[in-house]
Parts: C-alpha cells; structure tokens; sequence
C-alpha cells in the first residue's frame, strides 16, 4: 500500500505526463519531484519500487515518441 506521498508523488509524474508528453528519468530527483522528498523517488520508494516506476516511465516514453 502506498503512503501519502508516494500517491502524491506518482500524481506528479501523472501531471509531468499530461503537461509536457514525455518525462526524462533524470527529472525523477529534481523539482517538482524534490518538493515531496528532498531525494524525489529515491527517497520515496525502495529499489523494487522505483525500478517499477522507471519502467513505467520508459514504457510512456516509449508511446510517446514512437
């Protein structure tokens, strides 16, 4: 079950999403993402978790462009 933050956190990419199409990994330990953690996702999530959430991220990139 995932804490406050890390839904908050996943709204972020959600928005990132929305707003500009794609999200860079590197921007995942940079603001707006540091705003909830001062680390972003590796302070959030466990190594399992955030290998989960890049895949994702890869994944929607992947859709994005190709």
């Amino acid at each position: 079950m995932l804490r406050a933050e890390q839904i908050q956190f996943i709204r972020t990419i959600v928005t990132h999403f929305k707003i500009n199409g794609i999200l860079e990994l590197h921007q995942l330990a940079q603001p707006p993402f540091t705003e909830i953690n001062d680390n972003g996702i590796f302070g959030l999530f466990d190594d399992e978790d955030q290998d989960r959430i890049i895949r994702i991220v890869e994944d929607a990139n992947d859709n994005a462009v190709g």
